[in-house]
């Protein structure tokens, strides 16, 4: 278990980085999203490296919406980790380790398992967003915040350590999905697939 945090560690400074780069080039840019400054990642002796040209950086965080989640359409608290984690500021430091409290520490946003329950479509997406983020932010020692027993319980119940002793992922432990909502793996592995692969009550075969 220990192994898979270290892995899933070292994967949430790519993605987070990835999301960082989305919100620099995203086409769709709001007036509370678009951020006043140029900013170059570059890759050197294996350390990240950042050329920026910041302006006001205090007045830069309020342009980002606080938000209560990190999806695909909304980037800002990961955007804001990032930076606190890069220029040391204390007022993206202040955003970042606010939205690790308020989200994990909040008892009546979880479910009767600890799940933290955001919103209906994609909550096991949404609850591991918010803990590899603040797993991420913990990790890179940005001050106060200090979540990782939390966020790590969201890691464990979608790996099984919920009431059900059900694993959300699939091949994980031995009580998993069988059908997933996932019209490619109904079919064979060989041969023709059709809407009776699709609606068969037997485990999808891949």
């Amino acid at each position: 278990m220990l192994k898979l945090y270290i892995v899933l560690l070292r994967l949430i400074r790519e993605n987070i980085l990835i999301l960082y780069q989305m919100q620099l080039n995203s086409t769709d840019r709001t007036a509370d999203t678009r951020m006043s400054w140029r900013g170059e990642l570059f890759g050197c002796t294996g350390q990240l490296v950042i050329k920026r040209t910041l302006i006001r950086p205090k007045k830069i965080a309020k342009t980002l919406d606080d938000a209560r989640e990190i999806s695909w359409d909304n980037k800002s608290e990961a955007v804001k980790i990032i930076l606190a984690v890069l220029t040391k500021d204390t007022a993206y430091q202040n955003k970042s380790r606010n939205f690790c409290k308020a989200i994990l520490e909040c008892s009546d946003c979880k479910t009767k398992d600890g799940l933290v329950f955001i919103q209906k479509w994609g909550s096991l997406r949404h609850a591991s967003n918010v803990a590899f983020a603040c797993l991420f932010a913990q990790h890179s020692s940005i001050p106060g915040v200090k979540t990782w027993t939390l966020a790590k319980s969201q890691i464990d119940y979608i790996l099984g350590s919920n009431s059900k002793e059900f694993s959300y992922l699939i091949g994980y432990g031995t009580s998993y999905p069988r059908q997933p909502h996932h019209a490619s793996s109904s079919c064979p592995r060989y041969g023709t697939c059709n809407w009776d692969n699709f609606n068969s009550n037997k485990p999808n075969p891949q």
